[in-house]
Formats: C-alpha cells, sequence, structure tokens
C-alpha cells in the first residue's frame, strides 16, 4: 500500500514556455519537441522544481526485465497546447526514472483547435525511442452536447481501453495514473463533504476543511495521507486490477434509479466500495494547479512534496483503514437541496 501512496508523491515537474498557435509546420515540431525530451534544459524558462529523491523512491523502479506494463500513464485532453510542455515533460521525466519500456502513455484527444493534436501526433517517435509505450488517439465526442457524463465517462475508458486490451502485459501490481484535472465532490470517510455549502452555494467555507472529522482534519494539517469515501482531483492512481479482474469502468448513474446526478469519477469510487475495495486515500502533500502560473501560486502557497516529506516519518504514512463505508452520505442533486442516504441504494436496485 505505501508503494501506492509514495507513487502520487513523486515530484517531478519540468516546466517549457510554448507560444500558442493554429497549426505548426514539420520545423516548428521539431523545434518545439528537442526541449520536451531534454533531461533538463537550462536554457529554458520552467517551473523551478527540486530534484527527484532517488532513494525514497527507488522501490518504485522497475526491476523485472518482462514485458508487462509496470505504470500506465491515462490523460484525456482538449485544448491544453500552454500546459503540455509541463505536462508531458514531467511524465517523460517520471518515465525516465521509473523505466519507460515499462510505462505506457495513453492519450485521447478531442476538439483542440490550439495545436494540442499535432504536439500529440508528433511526440510518437520521440516516446518510442526512450522506450515507452504511446496511444494516441483523437475523439469527436463533444461533451458541451448531449449527456455530458456519459460523453465522459467514454472518454475515461477510451484513454484505459489500450491497457485493457493487453491482459497479458498487466500484472498485480500494475499500476494507472489518470492525470486529466477533474472537479467533482469529494466524500470524507464520514459520508459528508469536505467542507460545508449552504443553500445559496458559495463556498466561503472551504478553508474550513472536515469541520465534522476531526481525526482526518488532524491528518490533513500535518499533510498525512486519510481515507475517504470518495475522492477524484486532478492526479490519481489505482490498481490495474480492477479493470483487469474486477471489471470496473466509468460510467454514468442509472437512468430512473439514482434520482440524484454524479460525476463518473464518484460513481467509480462507490463501485469500488461496493466491490469490497474501499482504500481510497487523499495524499494532501500533492498540490496541482492548472496552468504554470497557478501551478508557481500553489507551491509558494502550500510547498512541493519534498518539502513536506523531509520532515515526516514513513510510519507517520500508515493509518487504519476503516472497513465498511459510511452508512448514509451526503448528496446534493443541488445546493439548496442537500441530504443524506444509503451510499449503496441505486447500486443495490442495479444490482437487482
Amino acid at each position: 500500500m505505501r508503494r501506492k501512496l509514495w507513487l502520487l508523491a513523486v515530484p517531478v515537474t519540468l516546466s517549457l514556455f510554448l507560444a500558442l498557435s493554429l497549426y505548426f509546420d514539420s520545423d516548428q515540431l521539431r523545434r518545439i519537441l528537442l526541449p520536451f525530451f531534454a533531461v533538463r534544459a537550462h536554457n529554458l524558462s520552467r517551473l523551478e522544481c527540486p530534484y527527484l529523491n532517488s532513494t525514497r523512491y527507488g522501490n518504485l523502479k522497475a526491476i523485472d526485465e518482462g514485458s508487462s506494463i509496470e505504470y500506465f500513464f491515462a490523460l484525456d485532453l482538449r485544448q491544453c497546447l500552454a500546459l503540455l510542455p509541463t505536462l508531458l515533460g514531467s511524465i517523460l521525466e517520471a518515465m525516465r526514472f521509473l523505466g519507460p519500456e515499462r510505462c505506457a502513455l495513453s492519450i485521447v484527444e478531442g476538439f483542440s483547435p490550439d495545436g494540442t493534436y499535432d504536439i500529440l501526433t508528433a511526440i510518437k517517435q520521440n516516446l518510442e525511442e526512450v522506450g515507452a509505450s504511446y496511444h494516441f488517439q483523437a475523439s469527436r465526442i463533444d461533451t458541451s452536447k448531449g449527456d455530458r457524463i456519459q460523453k465522459l465517462a467514454d472518454l475515461r475508458n477510451m484513454a484505459l481501453k489500450p491497457l485493457i486490451d493487453q491482459p497479458d502485459r498487466v500484472t498485480e501490481t500494475t499500476t494507472i495514473l489518470f492525470l486529466n484535472d477533474v472537479a467533482i465532490f469529494a466524500r470524507g470517510i464520514n459520508g459528508d463533504s469536505f467542507f460545508e455549502i449552504p443553500p445559496d452555494g458559495n463556498w466561503d467555507s472551504a478553508w474550513k476543511l472536515f469541520g465534522h472529522a476531526e481525526e482526518t482534519r488532524g491528518r490533513f494539517s500535518r499533510t498525512l495521507p486519510f481515507q475517504a469515501f470518495s475522492c477524484w482531483n486532478g492526479a490519481v492512481t489505482f490498481a490495474a486490477r480492477l479493470l483487469t479482474k474486477e471489471g470496473l469502468r466509468f460510467r454514468r448513474a442509472d437512468r430512473g434509479r439514482d434520482k440524484c446526478e454524479q460525476g463518473e469519477p464518484q460513481l467509480c469510487c462507490k463501485d469500488m466500495w461496493f466491490h469490497g475495495l474501499g482504500k481510497i486515500a487523499v495524499i494532501p502533500t500533492v498540490n496541482l494547479g492548472y496552468s504554470v502560473e497557478k501551478g508557481k501560486m500553489i507551491k509558494e502557497a502550500k510547498g512541493f512534496v519534498s518539502d513536506h516529506v523531509a520532515k515526516q516519518h514513513h510510519a507517520d504514512d500508515m493509518f487504519e483503514w476503516a472497513v465498511q463505508p459510511p452508512a448514509r452520505v451526503k448528496r446534493m442533486p443541488t445546493w439548496d437541496h442537500q441530504f443524506r442516504k444509503a451510499w449503496n441504494q441505486s447500486l443495490l436496485r442495479r444490482k437487482k
């Protein structure tokens, strides 16, 4: 378990600045891609991060020289050209450390007129040259029209499909890293939201986290891992066997059975609990931004992973897991309509 928790905290970020354009010719792509695949490009502006602690994370390196995939990076991306240098640079640096031949990157892209598609298409050769597997597909799914949650679930499943289609390369320890940013309500292990939101929908209490969960609040204040009923925050890792052996997939709520709409990540967490796999933890040493600028701001405000773990002992990461989920969890169809219901109500109906 510790291996999985530490993986979330790998502090590898390489930030490069990239000018926006509607398209790129071959010479432009060559000039742009070169910095992506340099281990350290000191002449380029970037988010300055501490070097990776190879001692702390050494046990994450792949040792077996077989053909299995040990780390599978999955992303759904749309119109994010300005973020690509930071994102791809970080992933590549992580792959170099973990062992690129045991890593795979799967990206689903859609509706990106800013040049995102061009870059994601062009990096295939570079990634394969360093030894990593790369799966890229463009999607015409438009999440702004129709059933948004179902379409988001479809996009997530598309990103995971290359791994699901290669069960012979999946081991008991294969780890999936889903890295696209997601905005969703989290639920503490007591079934409550992380902070109170009144009927008018204001977030004035966003800084008063875990008001009804003293133990969780204490661990969060010390940036120690804690258990949650449901949480999905930008960067998530989970065991590939949840897909290959348990058959979990992202989905939308069942129409007519669950009157409270939920996002596909929250439903995935509920399905994990339903299958007896509720060891879901939040790693507060990790903090992410939606852009290079916001990334700098959050690092200045909250610090880097290495800042926190240098003051901690590995044993502090451990905690006692709650085996059973909370009997009732808070639901919010709208801000002014909040109530608690059995956590598995719709799942029991679905099973029937």
